[in-house]
């Protein structure tokens, strides 16, 4: 009898996405097919075939910031990339036999429905600076590693701003969905405030950031 859910690997990208498929080649090489080889013993596309052309492409996404002449390059590198993870994935599917715990084991997704997301991780505020209008203050946080950088899910960002740093009350100074547009206004000059900030998502509010202070001065 056939199981009433059939699992499969599939790719959660497109060929065009270079920094997701970038993303994923080293998923695989560091934890998935070609780290796991006893369970995966056969691949069809050479380690070393691979690496090379994951490591190329690594270097052409860097080489492409600000230099439209290497875009191209590096556009079809992802292609090359892409094209190597998708003749993985019928070998991976045959290995796995709708086995949900090999296909984890490959690197690659499955077809299974997401759980619920969980709480965003805790940021760290690198600077609150003077905003480009009267009484507004401009908070940065530090960019986000890892997975986190290709996840695409609805987030808030709250900037939590407080009289001291060892109260509990807060007003909230601003909520924006940009996190290079949190901008607190009616900030009052010559007065220290301490800020933090939060993320919401589907999961709720995670752990808040480290207040940091900031005074604006006009």
């Amino acid at each position: 009898m056939c199981p009433l859910l059939l699992y499969i690997a599939v790719m959660h990208c497109e060929k065009t996405e270079f920094k997701a498929v970038y993303f994923l080649a080293q998923k695989l090489l560091s934890k998935g097919v070609y780290f796991n080889t006893t369970t995966f013993t056969d691949n069809p596309v050479l380690k070393a075939t691979f690496e090379a052309a994951t490591e190329k492409l690594g270097g052409l996404i860097s080489a492409a910031k600000g230099n439209t002449a290497k875009r191209k390059e590096r556009d079809e590198q992802s292609v090359v990339v892409f094209n190597y993870m998708f003749e993985e994935l019928p070998y991976v599917n045959k290995v796995a036999d709708h086995n949900i715990t090999i296909i984890n084991l490959s690197g690659f997704d499955s077809n299974v429905l997401p759980t619920a997301h969980p709480l965003a991780p805790k940021v760290v505020i690198k600077d609150i600076v003077k905003g480009t209008q009267p009484h507004t203050a401009k908070v940065k946080i530090g960019k986000l590693g890892g997975e986190e950088i290709y996840k695409k899910e609805k987030r808030t960002y709250l900037v939590y701003v407080f009289a001291d740093i060892t109260t509990e009350m807060f007003d909230i100074g601003c909520a924006v969905t940009n996190s290079r547009k949190m901008i607190v206004e009616n900030v009052p000059y010559m007065v220290t405030k301490y800020y933090a900030v939060v993320i919401l998502n589907a999961a709720g509010k995670n752990e808040m950031s480290a207040k940091m202070k900031f005074t604006l001065t006009d």
